[in-house]
């Protein structure tokens, strides 16, 4: 075999075009980096520094508000700052929303949880996962007094949910204080908010948070929140579950009138619980219910077909999710579908002036 060995090209013309190649590739690794740790990179948009198999071939692009006009996704580099926080919980504990890795066997993660999130890179298999950058969620700009405001929906979430959305809302390296957990409330087993949406997709919430004593017979009253687009938005949606939506397209209310009208239900709080503080935020707006109990109920019913339909609902069979569906006469059916079909096919006869 040593006759068949080639030695490598010792021209200095070959070892200075390959130390070129290497050294683009270390400032193609730089630019990576760089690039990666910026508030510029959006997970579904990488961009041309890293492999074409980091773009998916098929995504859903997520917008609400203002973030519409600056492309859904591609507006979260606009709304995070760099922050001080300590991420070794968030890495820890968490499962990342980002991981992929180059050609050259470097790992790209990104963790993220509430407001926070953390971007780390591991350059070898069984290296050390280091974090290059920590950024925090900020809220986009509130929606304008006068937008209509269409759609109300009424939520319930676990009250662990809440615990740890406040906590990883905490402003960077500030540690709860004594007093703080002295006054803190149990946490309730369910909590209950409302959402309201206008015609641009902008979001507020609204749920009443409980009041807590100092321990020194001072007491903190119940607070009703009103939060516009808030930054953990979505992670919010993801650990609720709808009970009623209310569709408000046809009564006028705005931004402002609704903020004037909460003073119907703020004042007094004493003695008001989570859930019947939703209810009463929910039909403050009024609208027309979309789900009423679980079912959907049928559009255009005259009288008597809407008194058959509450019966059957009060009886536990349509209106609980259960039982057969409620009646409707024949006016309200929908007709049956059209079938298609072609002359000449399953033994259907043919049209004279179309041959045989």
């Amino acid at each position: 075999e040593a006759g068949f060995f080639v030695p490598p090209v010792g021209k200095e013309s070959y070892l200075k075009k390959l130390q070129a190649l290497v050294d683009e590739e270390r400032e193609v690794q730089e630019k990576r980096k760089k690039h990666f740790f910026s508030s510029a990179f959006v997970t579904s948009a990488p961009g041309e520094l890293f492999p074409n198999s980091w773009r998916p071939t098929f995504s859903m692009h997520f917008a609400r508000g203002s973030s519409v006009a600056a492309g859904g996704d591609a507006s979260r580099s606009q709304q995070v700052v760099e922050s001080t926080a300590d991420p070794s919980d968030l890495v820890q504990n968490t499962k990342p929303i980002f991981d992929r890795s180059t050609e050259d066997g470097v790992r790209y993660r990104v963790y993220r949880r509430g407001i926070l999130e953390a971007r780390t890179i591991q350059e070898q298999e069984d290296g050390k996962e280091v974090v290059g950058a920590v950024f925090e969620a900020q809220a986009p700009p509130p929606p304008a007094d006068h937008h209509p405001i269409i759609k109300a929906t009424e939520y319930v979430a676990s009250g662990e949910e809440a615990s740890s959305s406040s906590q990883s809302a905490q402003p960077a390296g500030s540690e709860p204080s004594e007093a703080t957990v002295t006054m803190a409330p149990p946490l309730p087993l369910y909590r209950y908010f409302v959402v309201y949406e206008t015609d641009l997709g902008d979001v507020i919430f609204s749920e009443l948070r409980p009041g807590s004593g100092d321990g020194s017979g001072g007491e903190h009253p119940p607070e009703a929140s009103w939060e516009p687009n808030p930054p953990d938005m979505e992670e919010r949606f993801t650990a609720a579950r709808v009970l009623r939506v209310a569709d408000c397209s046809g009564s006028g209310l705005t931004v402002a009138q609704l903020r004037e009208q909460r003073r119907e239900i703020t004042d007094p709080l004493q003695g008001l619980s989570s859930r019947r503080y939703a209810q009463r935020a929910l039909e403050l707006v009024g609208g027309t219910p979309i789900v009423h109990s679980g079912q959907l109920k049928p559009p255009e019913m005259d009288q008597g077909a809407e008194q058959n339909w509450n019966q059957e609902e009060k009886r536990g069979g349509g209106g609980k999710g259960g039982g057969r569906p409620p009646a409707q006469p024949p006016a309200t059916r929908r007709p049956e579908p059209v079938r298609s079909w072609r002359p000449g096919v399953l033994g259907m006869p043919k049209f004279p002036f179309m041959g045989r």
